[in-house]
């Protein structure tokens, strides 16, 4: 990785390959080799950032090439309040493999932005979380969620209240199924010495 212009630019690169050899009985495909490039460039201005990526998987299986791109931007609002979020978009389009899969191209976003509050004066963190994020294949699928907690610090006891509520989405050529979710959790935890 490299930083340029104090940091404005930021190109990344990296390679990975990976050998798969069957030293007994057999799976579909045989042995496999995959190599993996990566190379983009994130442009950094706080509070924001942007960042670009393409990924290609070379594969006798499952070959694949992608486009990644994604927008960040966090924030110290003021002393006890911070907000952070991010946009992400992908897609991918997968080769046709020597097992006859592939063809297919992915398409999925995603949201999310987290806003943190700090009550010093209470021992008290709260924080606030949205999501949103679709995903496009041969299985459409939506998600949407809010997450929030509070956590007091009471000595050596720490007491935290977490709730999230979600709601799926899911599309398919024969059928469609939406699924409403609802977490609740409380940890309770102290510290010995």
């Amino acid at each position: 990785n490299l930083a340029l212009l104090n940091s404005l630019l930021n190109p990344f690169y990296s390679r990975q390959r990976s050998d798969q050899r069957i030293l007994r009985g057999a799976i579909p495909g045989g042995d496999q080799e995959t190599d993996t490039a990566i190379v983009g460039m994130t442009v950094q201005k706080p509070p924001y950032a942007i960042t670009s990526e393409y990924q290609t998987t070379a594969s006798a299986v499952s070959p694949s090439h992608s486009l990644r791109n994604s927008a960040d931007y966090a924030r110290q609002m003021s002393d006890t309040l911070s907000l952070s979020a991010r946009m992400q978009h992908t897609k991918t389009v997968h080769g046709e493999g020597i097992l006859g899969t592939g063809g297919l191209t992915e398409q999925a976003s995603a949201f999310n932005a987290t806003l943190n509050k700090n009550v010093p004066k209470k021992d008290l963190i709260a924080s606030l979380g949205t999501s949103y994020s679709r995903s496009h294949a041969t299985i459409n699928t939506d998600i949407f969620g809010v997450t929030g907690s509070l956590s007091w610090n009471l000595g050596t006891l720490s007491v935290r209240l977490t709730a999230a509520l979600n709601r799926s989405e899911t599309t398919a050529a024969i059928a469609n199924q939406t699924i409403l979710s609802e977490y609740y959790y409380l940890t309770v935890s102290r510290k010995l010495f």
